[in-house]
């Protein structure tokens, strides 16, 4: 996959989509391999995406979760993460429409590539990612 990514065959790769609640917010995680924006060729870049769901109607609007991004460390050493707080203002957390995803938001330069490919990130070909939202403020939905 990272070699795709380097020719360009496939940019970024998405995780299937996921829920905070039941009837919660819909969303997914977004990995570009070999990089994004200012973390081209340099970094691996890990997004959050909003997307457009069933239970939109019964949702406050704009989207206002903590969100941590974490790249998880298979050798027992430290996790990489990094949390944000959405901006109300940005299109990114508004209701979505028409479209089905939302502009990812997150982390051109979330981990240089060296270090991602030698601090045990990677094993048998494989990385994994945890995204977690903090849902202690999210107003419960009846159902």
């Amino acid at each position: 996959r990272r070699r795709e990514a380097i020719d360009g065959t496939t940019m970024s790769l998405y995780s299937t989509p996921f829920y905070t609640s039941r009837h919660g917010y819909k969303m997914c995680a977004r990995i570009y391999l070999n990089g994004d924006g200012m973390g081209k060729n340099t970094h691996l870049s890990f997004f959050f995406v909003v997307m457009r769901g069933p239970f939109d109607g019964l949702l406050t609007w704009p989207f206002k979760q903590k969100v941590t991004l974490t790249l998880l460390n298979q050798a027992g050493k430290k996790h990489v993460s990094d949390s944000f707080r959405p901006d109300p203002n940005s299109s990114s957390f508004q209701r979505p429409g028409r479209r089905e995803m939302h502009i990812a938001s997150g982390c051109p330069m979330f981990i240089r590539i060296e270090h991602l490919m030698s601090g045990g990130f990677v094993k048998d070909d494989c990385i994994y990612v945890r995204v977690i939202v903090d849902t202690n403020d999210v107003p419960k939905v009846p159902g």
